[in-house]
């Protein structure tokens, strides 16, 4: 399996399924990282969604970029927001950092808007609540990424918030745990996601079965910050 590959289709199958646009972003230092993310609630693969907020017509604060430290032994690759160890190929760990815009869209299918137009309704344009991620969602976009017999399954699905040290605003977030079967070495995946009024946030860590970047990682997220 090529992994530059496979991180880099990955990034893109989750912008497709947050349906907007790639932005890249920089990676920079982020202050009081320790205490930003709170979890909220927690579901395993498979059971109910999880949705940051309950309420149908939540207000997310507005955030103009954000920040993640990358560790010191991973370099920019070729695409744009993406960090590859510096043994690469002894060592395939990946790093992906997206800011994806959010743009308004029509929430109805092509069949739905036919219908709507013999009726004579008219067709209105409305926000999709992209707090209700779900792990079944994610684990389907990503899947369509793989070639056979490559299979990826979400093992954790978080809820999570993100506090903005600058005023206290609370973004709402996900965080997902995943493992790639059916290659030589088993891969394991941990996405961050966290969503503002216009712009969502995402993380990327990737790494082989044998690749010891755990404890890196998990200094590097807990620098991601919001501004």
């Amino acid at each position: 399996m090529n992994l530059r590959r496979r991180f880099k289709t990955a990034g893109a199958a989750l912008a497709a399924l947050l349906v907007c646009a790639l932005l890249h972003s920089d990676a920079v230092r982020a202050e009081n990282a320790e205490t930003i993310f709170e979890e909220t609630d927690e579901v395993v693969y498979s059971e109910a969604a999880i949705s940051a907020s309950r309420s149908e017509s939540i207000k997310l604060p507005v955030a103009d970029s954000f920040a993640v430290t990358i560790p010191a032994d991973f370099v920019p690759d070729s695409v744009p927001g993406r960090f590859i160890c510096r043994r690469y190929p002894l060592d395939s760990a990946n790093i992906a950092v997206q800011t994806i815009l959010l743009e308004d869209e029509t929430a109805f299918t092509n069949a739905e808007r036919r219908a709507m137009e013999e009726r004579g309704e008219a067709q209105t344009r409305v926000r999709r609540e992209y707090t209700n991620l779900t792990a079944d969602m994610l684990e389907a976009a990503l899947n369509e990424t793989l070639e056979d017999p490559l299979q990826l399954k979400v093992t954790k699905f978080v809820s999570m918030t993100l506090k903005r040290d600058s005023d206290g605003a609370v973004f709402p977030g996900f965080r997902a745990n995943a493992e790639i079967t059916g290659a030589p070495k088993p891969v394991t995946e941990e996405i961050y996601i966290v969503i503002s009024d216009t712009r969502i946030f995402t993380v990327t860590y990737a790494r082989a079965s044998d690749d010891e970047f755990e404890e890196q990682f998990r200094k590097s997220a807990a620098t991601i910050a919001v501004y």
